[in-house]
């Protein structure tokens, strides 16, 4: 287990790289700073982000960043993300996959993912697989995954 010393020296690190990272003009990144007075048994193992476009409705990805024993950024999870539905099929979704890959690679992570939208009604599994993810269905929960060592640049 790390020590509340290697956790805080991690976090501050990953701080910067997103305070460093250009997220371009027509997006904002909110991050969670992590608390000291409100901690008890110190640092969580993961961080989490928030990326939401200023101009396109609610359209927004949400990321959580989790800490390995050895003190690195081992994987990244996206936990929603949103396209305003005036604005679906533009591009603006795969700008964000594409952004959170390259900020997965700035702060040194190896692994995306996340669960998949899979129902009757809808579905965001097709979404994922033309952005380079594995799919991968376990009884009734579809997930996603990406090894960034596997990323090869294409135009799909």
């Amino acid at each position: 287990m790390l020590s509340y010393k290697q956790q805080e020296e991690a976090y501050k690190s990953l701080i910067q790289i997103l305070k460093d990272f250009d997220f371009g003009t027509d997006l904002e990144a909110c991050i969670t700073e992590w608390n000291p007075n409100k901690a008890i048994f110190g640092f969580p193992n993961n961080y989490n982000l928030a990326i939401r476009y200023l101009n396109y409705g609610k359209s927004d990805i949400d990321l959580i960043f989790n800490l390995d024993d050895e003190g690195g950024w081992n994987k990244v999870e996206i936990m929603n993300m949103d396209i305003d539905s005036k604005y679906q099929r533009t591009g603006l979704g795969r700008r964000l996959i594409e952004l959170t890959i390259a900020l997965s690679k700035a702060v040194g992570v190896n692994k995306i993912y996340g669960q998949a939208l899979d129902n009757e009604y809808n579905s965001s599994v097709g979404f994922y697989e033309k952005c380079g993810f594995e799919i991968k269905k376990q009884n009734t929960i579809t997930m996603f995954h990406m090894i960034i060592s596997e990323i090869v640049t294409s135009n799909r």
